[in-house]
């Protein structure tokens, strides 16, 4: 017997797309084999994204050591303070790639929360990034500094074959994202 449907897809870039017909479309027998291989085979190519948050907070001082006081405080303003200022960072870390079809998991959650918590909340959270974190020795502690050293710390940890992206919030309306995604 024919297998007839009222829908079909389109996979285009955005994965695919369901198109209601108002005619019935009828498949030979082998049609609908094709019809979910083809389903899958779509839905599969497109990369998907995964996304972790981690927390942590951490007082800096933006200045450069070899300038001025004034020079420091018209560059940084408040934040060349030389008795530091902290903030509540919130991390976003982005993995993109293709899900396993066997498992159907990008990435273990389990195993990207341990490596977040491990190379960066317990390597910043409560700590002074100028004077405890050897990162910033030679690198002013800006919210753009500080996702680069982050995405550099956690990229070994994360299979050469997914992409890595973090957004770093240092406030709630300010934050930096590595690499940038340009559209």
């Amino acid at each position: 017997m024919p297998f007839q449907r009222r829908a079909f897809f389109i996979c285009n870039q955005h994965g695919p797309t369901f198109v209601l017909i108002s005619v019935h479309v009828t498949f030979p027998s082998w049609g609908l084999y094709f019809y979910h291989r083809l389903f899958n085979n779509c839905f599969m190519t497109h990369p998907l994204s995964l996304y972790r948050m981690g927390h942590f907070n951490a007082a800096h001082q933006l200045a450069i050591s070899t300038w001025s006081m004034e020079k420091n405080l018209e560059t940084f303003g408040k934040c060349a303070n030389p008795n530091f200022h902290g903030h509540n960072y919130e991390v976003e870390v982005r993995v993109t790639g293709h899900v396993d079809p066997e498992t159907g998991i990008l990435i273990n959650l389990k195993d990207l929360k341990a490596i977040i918590e491990r190379e960066v909340e317990d390597r910043f959270d409560h700590k002074n990034l100028n004077l405890d974190c050897p990162e910033f020795k030679h690198k002013v502690p800006t919210v753009e500094n500080i996702c680069v050293v982050i995405y550099d710390i956690l990229r070994p940890f994360i299979p050469a074959e997914l992409d890595l992206g973090i957004k770093l919030y240092e406030t709630p309306r300010n934050y930096a994202e590595y690499p940038a995604r340009i559209i």
